[in-house]
């Protein structure tokens, strides 16, 4: 199965500290929601985001970038419950 990672810097019905994260699986022609939605929370205001997702699809680095401040955050996809859980605490850094 393939993934696809749309994010948007600001979520919508969010504020401006809040990201979104969906992610889709391709298979058999077909795309559908893999895990659901994460709401990455920032303690800035987010200005904007990037993804990426590891070889074997089970982990994703999700970036949010601020004027001066950044995090990303990891999630793994955990198979019983089939969401995206956070793994540990997001890493802050100045950029």
């Amino acid at each position: 199965m393939g993934l696809i990672a749309l994010t948007c810097a600001e979520a919508p019905g969010g504020d401006i500290t809040q990201s979104l994260l969906e992610i889709y699986g391709f298979a058999d022609s077909t795309f559908s929601n893999r895990g659901g939605n994460v709401v990455q929370t920032a303690p800035f205001t987010v200005e904007g985001v990037d993804v990426a997702i590891s070889d074997d699809n089970e982990y994703i680095t999700f970036l949010q970038v601020g004027s001066t401040d950044a995090q990303v955050c990891v999630y793994v996809f955990a198979d019983d419950s089939e969401t995206w859980n956070q793994l540990l605490d997001c890493i802050s850094f100045f950029v």
